[in-house]
């Protein structure tokens, strides 16, 4: 599986047409595309990029398929403690994922989006 892939809009566009999972309510599916340096090379260590793109869009959301969004980190992140120490927290990012055609995609609200590109 290459969960590292980088989505294009011209991929994003293509790939919404195969796609064949629905969300409910006001669910979306995004892209995990992650930070590219300045060579074009994928970097993991520098997380989610915050700009992603809605391959499916819930009957009550107000997203539509094919749109760039910019993702609210902060909404996806979640404290818990470290199992070997009670007293100290990490922060982590909780995404569900989806998987179709061995990439994953993000499921989440569409809440968690701060703006949209019209």
């Amino acid at each position: 599986m290459d969960d590292m892939k980088q989505f294009s809009q011209e991929e994003v566009e293509d790939l919404i047409k195969r796609f064949d999972i629905a969300v409910p309510f006001n669910k979306i599916i995004v892209t995990l595309n992650v930070y590219e340096d300045e060579n074009g090379l994928i970097s993991s260590e520098d997380g989610l990029d915050a700009e992603q793109y809605v391959i499916a869009a819930g009957p009550r959301s107000y997203l539509e398929e094919g749109t760039k969004v910019a993702l609210d980190i902060e909404k996806l992140l979640v404290k818990s403690t470290l199992p070997e120490d009670q007293y100290q927290q990490t922060t982590s990012l909780q995404i569900k994922t989806v998987e179709f055609e061995g990439y994953k995609f993000g499921l989440i609200d569409d809440s968690k989006v701060e703006y949209f590109y019209k």
